[in-house]
C-alpha cells in the first residue's frame, strides 16, 4: 500500500490463494468515545479506480468500513460494519430491507460472524451491511444516515471506533487507487471545519521494519518493530492502546506526547505548532487555533 496526499492511497494485493485475505483502509479514527448515532453528521467524499485482476473462487469489494465497540457499553453487541459501494463476484445474499440514502437504494441486513476483532482475540460478533443496489466507485456518502437506518431497525449501536474507506480482497488479486478521500463531521458549507485524515492500514500479512532509535515514544510501538518519529513535532494520525502514531517516508512511526486535547487529534486535526497559538474557539473537545487556514488544537 502506498500512502498519497491527504488520505489518498493505492493498494495492490495478491491473495488469490486458499483463505488469502487482504484489507487496506484509510479514514477517520473516532476513538470509541461515544455512541455512533450520537454524531449528528458524518460524511465521506471519495473517488477511486478499483479492479479485481485474478481470483481463486474469491471476491473483492470497495466499501466504507469500521466497528462499533461495546467495551463499557452495556447491552449492545460488538459490530463490524460495511457500507458496500462496489464489489466483484460476491456480495452477501441475505434477506433485508430496502432504504433510500443520498438518493440511492441500499439493502440493509445483519449477520453473525466469528473471527478476530478489535477487542483482541476471536469471538462471535455482529456484522451490519448496507449494500448499494447500483454499484459505483465515487461519490458522497452520508455515513451517519446508515447508522440511523440500522438503529431504526432496533439493532444495537455501540461506540464508534472508525469510519474508513476499505479495499478488501478474499482469495483474489487486484488494485484500488483512491484519488480522493475526505471524511468530515460537519455538513459542507455550514462551517469551516472539514478534514482529510488517516487511520492505520490493516492487512493480514505485515512486513515490519527493524526497530531503530529516535525520539521518545511508546515502548508498545517500538516492540512491534516500528521506530519513533524523528520529528518531535510529528503529526499524530492515529491513537490506540499501543500509543500515538505518525507517518514518515510512508511508514508508520511512534509519535511523542500530544501538545493539545486528544479529543481534537482523534478527529484528525493536528496540534498547532506554535505553543503560544491564539485560541479562536473553545468547545467540549478542547481549544481550537488556526494555522495555514486549517483548524488545529491549541493547548489544553
Amino acid at each position: 500500500m502506498t500512502l498519497g496526499i491527504g488520505a489518498t492511497f493505492k493498494a495492490e494485493w495478491s491473495a488469490a490463494v486458499n483463505r488469502g485475505n487482504f484489507l487496506a483502509r484509510r479514514g477517520l479514527d473516532f476513538g470509541s468515545t461515544k455512541k455512533a448515532t450520537d454524531y449528528e453528521y458524518i460524511g465521506m467524499d471519495y473517488e477511486a479506480t478499483y479492479k479485481q485482476t485474478a481470483s481463486a473462487s474469491g471476491n473483492s469489494r470497495l466499501c466504507v468500513y469500521g466497528w462499533f465497540q461495546n467495551r463499557g457499553v452495556q447491552g449492545v453487541p460488538l459490530v463490524e460494519y460495511y457500507i458496500i459501494e462496489d464489489w466483484v463476484d460476491w456480495v452477501p445474499d441475505a434477506q433485508g430491507k430496502m432504504v433510500t440514502i443520498d438518493g440511492a437504494q441500499y439493502k440493509i441486513f445483519q449477520m453473525d460472524h466469528t473471527g478476530p476483532t478489535i477487542n483482541g482475540g476471536n469471538e462471535t460478533f455482529k456484522q451490519y451491511f448496507s449494500v448499494r443496489q447500483q454499484k459505483r466507485t465515487s461519490g458522497h456518502i452520508t455515513v451517519s444516515d446508515h447508522f440511523k437506518a440500522w438503529a431504526s431497525q432496533g439493532w444495537g449501536i455501540g461506540n464508534l471506533y472508525e469510519v474508513a474507506l476499505n479495499a478488501e480482497g478474499w482469495q483474489s488479486s487486484g488494485v484500488a487507487d483512491v484519488t480522493k478521500l475526505d471524511v468530515y463531521t460537519t455538513k459542507q458549507g455550514s462551517a469551516p471545519r472539514t478534514t482529510t485524515t488517516t487511520t492505520r492500514t490493516t492487512t493480514r500479512t505485515t512486513t515490519k521494519t527493524l526497530p531503530t532509535t529516535g525520539n521518545k515514544c511508546s515502548a508498545k510501538i517500538t516492540a512491534q518493530g516500528y521506530k519513533c518519529c524523528s520529528d518531535p513535532n510529528c503529526v499524530i494520525y492515529y491513537t490506540d492502546d499501543d500509543g500515538k502514531w505518525g507517518v514518515e517516508n510512508n511508514q508508520w512511526c511512534g509519535c511523542g506526547v500530544e501538545a493539545c486535547s486528544s479529543k481534537i487529534t482523534a478527529q484528525g486535526y493536528k496540534c498547532c505548532s506554535d505553543p503560544k497559538c491564539v485560541v479562536y474557539y473553545t468547545d467540549d473537545d478542547g481549544k481550537w487555533g488556526v494555522e495555514d487556514n486549517e483548524w488545529c488544537g491549541c493547548g489544553f
